[in-house]
């Protein structure tokens, strides 16, 4: 049975255990279609940006605070990104690129994915519209 997950570059164990901070939060990571290594992670308790579009887009998985990071992905440069724009715009390392010059087949978030994504979404709005914030 083959694996039809994304082959998106690991930052090797080591590396990953020398960083002070873990992964803040839960990210979606996109990327584009058109297989230049430019990638795009959104927390998911942010929405989508508009720019991130299915046409030029493509949902490669999900980050969890535990889990490993796509080669570029720089902890420091997601959280002041996130914190001034909403999303994390970086690059994959060229020698991390696909030499076919595709990634596999993206993995199409489940069902429970979008809707949890939708119900945070839906309850920062609430919030926002109630006068408080989250976090």
């Amino acid at each position: 049975m083959s694996d039809k997950s994304p082959r998106v570059p690991e930052v090797q164990t080591g590396l990953r255990s020398a960083k002070t901070e873990p992964l803040s939060g839960t990210y979606n990571l996109f990327g584009a279609k058109d297989w230049s290594g430019q990638m795009c992670a959104v927390t998911i308790d942010q929405p989508i940006p508009g720019f991130v579009t299915a046409e030029q887009w493509r949902f490669i998985r999900t980050l969890e605070p535990t889990g490993s990071l796509p080669g570029g992905f720089d902890l420091g440069a997601a959280s002041e990104s996130m914190r001034l724009r909403g999303y994390y715009l970086f690059n994959l390392p060229a020698d991390a690129l696909p030499r076919s010059g595709r990634f596999a087949p993206f993995q199409v978030p489940t069902s429970e994915q979008i809707t949890l994504h939708a119900r945070t979404i839906l309850a920062r709005i609430h919030l926002k519209m109630l006068g408080t914030s989250l976090g």
